[in-house]
């Protein structure tokens, strides 16, 4: 599993972000881009290319 996998997985389960930082170990704003990227499928399909 991809650190962003991880991240999405837990926003997916509720988790806050503040959580998801210090579980994951990166920082806050960070895991808000990849919350924000997965919230934007579009975005997130262009991204894997």
């Amino acid at each position: 599993m991809t650190l962003r996998e991880k991240i999405i997985e837990l926003h997916k389960r509720g988790a806050s972000v503040e959580t998801i930082s210090q579980m994951v170990g990166v920082s806050s704003l960070l895991v808000t881009h990849v919350i924000h990227k997965c919230d934007d499928p579009e975005f997130y399909e262009a991204s894997d290319k």
